[in-house]
């Protein structure tokens, strides 16, 4: 399925210890969704489009805001529609979209602390990997500012060079996240994993040493319970 963006620089295996990080809230704190809809209103000028998008869906923002049971199926119905508004748009045409919120947005609030911690990490010859429900063009724009470093996206759907406006795929969260890393597994465990939300507990339970980034109120609980270490920026 990850035919052309395949952001691992080797295939996965569990032949050296391998740290995974999130990158919306953990490694980078700004999200991409947000992103998106200031393009579609600063950039591209369809600020109808974004106030059409939002009125349409006020009934999300009480769920996500506070967390709720279903607030990660409302997070990607968003996103997905936001996505939508580049369907059928030339890859070249949707580059523009992926280097803005890149450049401008993403990588200028990506958190020095976790940065230092990943590099350590590569120094002692450790396999670091981004894993994320961001989609795999974005990451493909965000690991050219990040040498060393691989990733698992959520993939796109493309049809002759241009983006369908859909995935191809399931996105790569929670669960996803979790099958999505057994092959890099050392007798059951990553080496280490970072995540700043209680979505990422699947995740972060899976290492030796768990690092919550910046947590949520109650990813923040969990990790002070167990003991795991807390990076705050």
């Amino acid at each position: 399925m990850r035919t052309q963006f395949d952001l691992l620089t080797t295939p996965p295996s569990n032949d050296r210890p391998t740290v995974a990080v999130d990158f919306e809230g953990t490694l980078s704190n700004s999200q991409l969704f947000g992103g998106l809809l200031r393009y579609i209103g600063e950039v591209e000028g369809r600020t109808k489009f974004v106030r059409n998008f939002k009125l349409k869906r006020l009934h999300y923002y009480p769920i996500i805001k506070l967390e709720m049971q279903r607030a990660r199926h409302y997070k990607s119905l968003a996103f997905m529609d936001a996505l939508k508004a580049w369907r059928n748009v030339p890859m070249e045409k949707f580059q523009q979209v992926i280097n803005w919120n890149v450049d401008n947005l993403l990588v200028p609030n990506i958190r020095k602390s976790v940065v230092a911690d990943l590099q350590k990490h590569i120094e002692n010859g450790k396999r670091v990997v981004i894993i994320s429900g961001m989609p795999e063009p974005f990451l493909k724009r965000i690991l050219e500012k990040l040498p060393g470093i691989e990733a698992i996206g959520t993939p796109l759907k493309f049809n002759n060079g241009n983006f369908t406006g859909e995935l191809d795929g399931p996105f790569n969260v929670q669960d996803v996240k979790v099958k999505n890393l057994q092959p890099f597994l050392q007798d059951g465990k990553l080496a280490s994993a970072y995540g700043d939300t209680i979505e990422d507990i699947p995740m972060l339970s899976l290492a030796t040493d768990p690092v919550a980034v910046d947590p949520d109120g109650r990813l923040r609980k969990a990790a002070e319970q167990a003991n795991w270490r807390i990076i705050e920026e």
